[in-house]
């Protein structure tokens, strides 16, 4: 189970809760000022630089939209290894069936690419039947507080694997689904491997 998955599940259950009930958690309480409950939570990794005062505008001039899911656009890095030498990026989001099974350009280590489709599959899907696996950085993002219940869910139950692979997975299965608006993609840039060029 991958930790930082858990800690969505966990955090996304209790937002839930305080959007229903207009009363914060209680590790929240000492620090919320707000008059009713969240309208969305932005997740953000201690490893990655944000510059609020741009997303504050963005939000302000409604580029960026409150009642749909945020996250980073597909660009995780292709680690070199003995048949590929030169730095790559993956950068197809997500992917289902022969094509899926064919994917060379991603490593799709921790086994994601098959625990990503039975996770799909598990999750008793009513449209998506055909399973799909995504990839994509993780370590921004937001959703609006309609989602946090369904989100917790998935992340609680099946979803349970490499957070790269579950959080854009599990977003666009509530997508497919209809009980999620498909996500906003954000920009970013950098990277802190060694061995990018």
């Amino acid at each position: 189970r991958d930790p930082y998955v858990a800690a969505y599940a966990q955090l996304f259950g209790q937002l839930a809760t305080f959007a229903r009930r207009d009363e914060p958690p209680p590790w929240l309480r000492p620090h919320w000022r707000g008059p009713g409950g969240v309208t969305g939570a932005v997740v953000a990794h201690l490893d990655f630089w944000l510059d609020p005062p741009s997303f504050a505008h963005r939000v302000a001039t409604n580029a960026l939209d409150l009642k749909r899911p945020w996250t980073l656009a597909a660009g995780l890095n292709r680690p070199p290894d003995d048949n590929v030498r030169e730095f790559r990026v993956f950068g197809r989001y997500c992917l289902g069936g022969e094509e899926l099974e064919e994917d060379r350009e991603w490593t799709w280590g921790h086994d994601a690419k098959s625990k990503a489709t039975s996770a799909w599959a598990l999750s008793e899907p009513k449209r998506a039947t055909a399973p799909e696996a995504c990839a994509a950085w993780a370590d921004l993002f937001y959703l609006p507080f309609s989602m946090f219940a369904d989100f917790a869910q998935l992340c609680g139950t099946h979803f349970k694997f490499h957070h790269e692979v579950a959080v854009p997975t599990a977003l666009r299965f509530l997508e497919m689904e209809g009980r999620a608006p498909a996500p906003q993609f954000l920009n970013c840039w950098g990277c802190s491997q060694a061995w990018a060029k």
